[in-house]
């Protein structure tokens, strides 16, 4: 059996196994934000290491060593793949915001955990990370348009240390460092490549199965669409659980027009797992096989256990990269590549730089009398001021060569007056739309300052949750400790009691016993001396008392004299 085919046996007997349990599998409650359930994530979570994911993606794409990244993860999902993108969707849940849903089993492990990278010589790749999350995007949003593209690898999460709860006001520029990947590639990057990693849809359509009908794609559009949009990227730790509140699911919609529950659209919600417990994972990942700094040849050289964990031979995907496997990885030095010194001048002749300042400048000068003097048929000034002067040149002049055109003149003077009242008009609405967009983003800036303050609010009452839990956990270990402590005591003073009480008992037994042989000695000394007395001889001279019977009163006066 081939080794492929044993680990798509092994997937397809998991995947069995858990679907009996697939509506209790996910640890989380559905009224507002995830909380953990010891039992269940016990009970249905898989592990989270390295070796778990390899095995899940082995049969699915080659797991080989870049010399910018480390191990990464080339996916064989034909050349029009892109993450985020094809053979997936969006859907609003209840516990964690917008969360990507894929078509395919191993997008449970790649589109929510780790970093995806638009390599210009390998193509799509995926670095390996321990965080999960509703899935790892850049959001912007406009009153048109909403876009989204992989969340590229930033030095925190090359470093090992995932910074999980924050709005990415990172990206709120995109200068001509293309959020890092001018840096890493080079001049091999630009405007045009970095268009095609985003995807654009209108604000109604996220509720789509499949994108493709919707999305813009052609890359001068695409950059227009980011200067036109604000960074909304906001992701935040509610309960443990990173939260997607990028985009409120009541203003994009959904199918359904509600949030659904998690466990009801993930396909294998085992691999959901907490923020400290990858963060965990993550740190020792690190130290195994750390990761390098996307600059060429930055990745260290890998160990031998590393080596033993790619893929023995890559398919070849038509790129001009040469990763390294396990085949070849010892033969051969770090492939080199060209250096990030940034574009070189002229070079990139495609699409135009992304410009911010330059794109806010001009939205800003878009006023309405900027517009209407940039359009002299609207009026203003130049000739369209000029226009009711020339007319009115000409009536006086045609009234002085023929007096019966009166009413020509009278038509004119009302035209001129009508053109006047359009441009009043045209700039009461443009000032009246103006102060509308200025009313409408004050709005959501204010909406999103209270949510970002609720979720603020959220975690510390989690927080205060928390340490108050382990307050009285604490209490309760130290009321039980002194429990303990306390019957411990009684039972030592008892035993002492009790031995004390047999102490005094033998000696009582002792005395009393030492009493009564002393009597007996006493009794047996008595008797002995009696049996003495009784035996011995009387002395000589000495009246027994036989003898003395018969003599009367003389014979014991006799007795008295000589004593």
């Amino acid at each position: 059996m081939s080794h492929k085919n044993f680990h798509l046996r092994a997937r397809l007997l998991a995947s069995a196994f858990v679907l009996g349990a697939f509506a209790a599998a996910v640890p989380v409650t559905f009224d507002g934000g995830p909380r953990s359930s010891t039992a269940q994530a016990q009970r249905f979570s898989v592990d989270i290491s390295f070796d778990s994911f390899r095995d899940e993606l082995a049969s699915h794409g080659d797991w080989v060593y870049s010399d910018r990244w480390g191990m990464v993860w080339l996916p064989d999902a034909g050349p029009d793949f892109h993450p985020y993108y094809t053979r997936g969707r969006w859907e609003p849940t209840r516990e964690y915001g917008w969360t990507w849903i894929s078509d395919d089993d191993w997008g449970d492990i790649v589109f929510h955990y780790g970093r995806w990278v638009d390599d210009p010589y390998d193509g799509w790749m995926w670095i390996p990370g321990y965080v999960w999350s509703p899935g790892w995007v850049v959001w912007r949003s406009s009153d048109r348009y909403m876009g989204w593209m992989p969340l590229p690898p930033d030095d925190d999460f090359l470093r090992g240390y995932e910074d999980v709860s924050f709005r990415y006001s990172r990206f709120d520029t995109y200068d001509d460092d293309y959020y890092g990947y001018a840096r890493w590639y080079g001049r091999d990057y630009n405007a045009d490549r970095f268009a095609r990693t985003w995807i654009f849809i209108g604000i109604g359509d996220m509720g789509l199965r499949d994108y493709r009908r919707s999305a813009q794609r052609e890359p001068r559009l695409v950059i227009n669409m980011i200067n036109q949009t604000r960074n909304v990227t906001n992701y935040t730790v509610v309960n443990n659980y990173i939260v997607n509140r990028s985009v409120a699911p009541q203003r994009a919609g959904g199918r359904d027009g509600a949030p659904r529950a998690a466990a009801e659209v993930l396909r294998r919600p085992q691999w959901v797992r907490n923020v400290e417990a990858g963060r965990a994972v993550e740190r020792r990942a690190v130290q195994e096989a750390p990761r390098g700094r996307g600059q060429a040849n930055s990745a260290p050289r890998p160990t031998e256990a590393v080596a033993q964990r790619l893929t023995e031979r890559a398919a070849r995907r038509g790129g001009s990269g040469r990763p390294l496997t396990r085949e070849n990885i010892n033969k051969a030095s770090l492939p080199a590549a060209p250096a990030a010194t940034g574009p070189a001048p002229g070079s990139d002749r495609g699409p135009p730089r992304l410009d911010p300042g330059r794109a806010n400048q001009e939205r800003a000068n878009q006023t309405p009398a900027n517009q209407e003097r940039a359009n002299p048929v609207r009026g203003g000034g130049g000739r369209a001021d000029q226009q009711p002067a020339e007319q009115q040149r000409q009536a006086d002049e045609q009234r002085r060569v023929d007096p019966d055109r009166k009413a020509n003149e009278d038509r004119v003077r009302a035209e001129a007056e009508r053109l006047k009242g359009q441009e009043r008009a045209a700039q009461q609405r443009g000032e009246q739309q103006r102060q509308a967009d200025q009313q409408r983003q004050a709005n959501e800036e204010k909406a999103r300052q209270a949510e970002q303050r609720r979720g603020e609010q959220d975690q510390r009452r989690a927080d205060q949750q928390r340490q108050a839990d382990q307050q009285r956990q604490a209490n309760e270990d130290r009321a039980r400790q002194n429990e303990q402590r306390q019957a411990d005591q009684d039972r030592a003073n008892e035993q002492r009691r009790a031995e004390q009480q047999r102490g005094e008992q033998q000696r009582a037994d002792q005395a009393r016993q030492a009493e009564v042989e002393r009597k007996a000695n006493e009794d047996r000394a008595r008797e002995e001396r009696g049996r003495a007395t009784r035996a011995a001889p009387p002395p000589q001279g000495e009246v027994t008392p036989d003898r003395g019977k018969g003599r009367g009163e003389d014979g014991n006066k006799g007795r008295r004299g000589r004593d």
